[in-house]
């Protein structure tokens, strides 16, 4: 990864120079995960939100935040706002599919993630999780499937290409 520290100084400059520019709030939120300060970062998501209540990317990286603390339902609640705003917005869909997943409500996390790559067909992490719902459900030819187009979409995929592998060994497939 990049320099994590020098863009926290151009993204507080540009707020500097702009204080309503809620996009850089949104990625300053962003440095401030990477560097474990989760207590700024929600203090800057929520900024960027008092600033543009409907910046999808913010509700979803706020949901992402909040998810990583343990709040589902107020990860849940971001989401599913963000999704409100912006129906085709694929990264939430993808995003609440894996709390439905974590939660072990595999048939509905399946139905996300497939609404996820319906929005953005080129989604290959999207795949590669509905891939995972799909094995965890018992599904192991559409696992095999979503694995394949995730790698597909992304030849370097190595996880997607280790879970391909697993399903792979689960179907009894050990010649291939």
């Amino acid at each position: 990864l990049g320099d994590v520290k020098a863009a926290v100084e151009f993204y507080l400059r540009a707020i500097k120079l702009k204080p309503r520019f809620c996009d850089a709030y949104n990625n300053l939120a962003s440095a401030y995960m990477q560097l474990g300060r989760t207590k700024q970062a929600l203090e800057t998501y929520q900024m960027a939100l008092v600033l543009n209540p409907t910046l999808v990317d913010a509700l979803s990286n706020l949901g992402n935040l909040y998810k990583a603390q343990g709040r589902v339902e107020e990860a849940r609640q971001s989401y599913l706002e963000a999704i409100r705003i912006r129906p085709d917005f694929a990264i939430a869909w993808s995003n609440i599919a894996g709390l439905f997943k974590d939660e072990g409500e595999l048939d509905t996390a399946i139905a996300y993630y497939q609404e996820a790559v319906r929005l953005s067909p080129s989604f290959a992490d999207a795949f590669n999780n509905m891939g995972n719902a799909m094995r965890e459900a018992g599904r192991l030819e559409e696992a095999e499937v979503a694995y394949k187009r995730a790698i597909e979409l992304r030849p370097d995929f190595a996880i997607a290409h280790g879970n391909l592998g697993n399903v792979y060994f689960d179907q009894g497939k050990l010649d291939v």
